[in-house]
């Protein structure tokens, strides 16, 4: 939780943030860039679904 990492799916789809929760096969990201999915508000949640992950990696900041 709190942790930003980046998410690779399955089908190549790759997705940046901060997890928010992880509850019953789903990961809550909070999405650092929402403007690139066509959200223009910052606090943009996606839910991805755990099964359909095939990474996740851990972002560390200096």
């Amino acid at each position: 939780m709190n942790q930003r990492v980046r998410v690779q799916t399955i089908d190549g789809l790759v997705y940046e943030g901060t997890i928010v929760n992880c509850d019953r096969g789903l990961l809550y990201l909070r999405a650092d860039h929402p403007e690139w999915y066509g959200r223009s508000y910052d606090d943009f949640i996606i839910y991805l679904v755990l099964y359909e992950l095939l990474v996740i990696t851990l972002l560390l900041l200096y």
